[in-house]
């Protein structure tokens, strides 16, 4: 942008960083490796294991429920993925299953596809909703505080994940022809270890919850959803807790922050300089008129979303 002169000035090729939704992702990214750290998530995998009991059926039931409320308490989906894979995968072994078992194939597709859909039901819960939030702001089309968000988007977004979730089980039942319907208590009997809690666990879910019931009660128009995990973060940071620090940073996804930034600054250029609403114009004339524009659109919307 700055070598072939699309800018007037060199510092608009860098607006993008200026984005609260780009520090926004970090900081969540950041606090995710923090739960990490601290075992959240082996606490949550064992939790639970305790619950399936060693039943498959549970476990195929509770695999997908989980997921739809995870993204609450762990934003980011990479970390739900590191949680389940192992998780899915010593399940299947104790079970003796195949590698391409129905069970293993069916969670994978869970905590990938099924897990990726999940994170919208907040818009903290990852890029795409911290993206279309800071969209809908910046557009004027609304600011939605996190209890709304999630009152829209709970009902049509779990009714879609959980319609899936059964259609694509079938699918692989019939594809496999197998039944994983057998009980068995090998994973209470391999199981009985407790998670040895990170010394800083208690006061760091106290923490995580407390961000959480912030963006509850609080009022987005006049408390920034950005400023709950800045606190928290800070929090993290102090001497006493130590759970950020130089090799947190540096072990994060620098490369992705570089990529998120140029591209907002991209999409302000293109903004700026009347390119999308040229592409707009081009799209749009390639749209019927007539009743099969809800169709042309039902179509696009499918398409994208699969």
């Amino acid at each position: 942008m700055i070598g072939l002169g699309v800018v007037e000035q060199d510092e608009d090729a860098f607006r993008g960083f200026l984005s609260p939704a780009l520090y926004f992702i970090v900081l969540l990214s950041l606090i995710s490796q923090v739960l990490v750290k601290v075992q959240f998530d082996q606490v949550v995998a064992q939790l639970f294991q305790k619950i399936s009991k060693g039943k498959v059926q549970r476990i195929l039931i509770g695999l997908p429920l989980l997921l739809l409320v995870l993204p609450i308490f762990l934003p980011s989906a990479m970390a739900r993925y590191k949680l389940l894979y192992p998780l899915v995968s010593k399940i299947n072994d104790l079970y003796r299953y195949k590698s391409d078992s129905l069970f293993k194939k069916f969670g994978l597709y869970i905590i990938s596809f099924f897990n990726q859909h999940a994170t919208l039901i907040i818009f903290t819960g990852g890029g795409f909703s911290v993206f279309a939030y800071q969209l809908m702001v910046e557009y004027g089309v609304g600011r939605l505080s996190w209890l709304e968000w999630f009152t829209l988007l709970s009902i049509p977004l779990w009714t879609a994940m959980i319609l899936s979730a059964i259609v694509v089980f079938i699918f692989l039942k019939w594809k496999t022809n197998e039944s994983v319907m057998v009980n068995a208590s090998i994973i209470q009997n391999q199981n009985q270890e407790k998670v040895n809690k990170h010394q800083q666990f208690r006061p760091t879910i106290t923490a995580f919850f407390i961000m959480i019931i912030a963006w509850l009660i609080t009022d987005p128009n006049v408390v920034p959803i950005i400023i709950p995990p800045m606190l928290l973060f800070v929090f993290l940071s102090l001497p006493q807790i130590g759970l950020v620090d130089s090799r947190l940073i540096k072990d994060f996804d620098w490369e992705s922050f570089l990529l998120l930034g140029t591209s907002f600054s991209l999409g302000l250029v293109l903004s700026d300089n009347g390119t999308a609403q040229l592409i707009a114009e081009g799209l749009s004339a390639l749209m019927p008129t007539d009743a099969q524009a809800l169709w042309l659109v039902i179509c696009v919307v499918f398409l994208f979303g699969f």
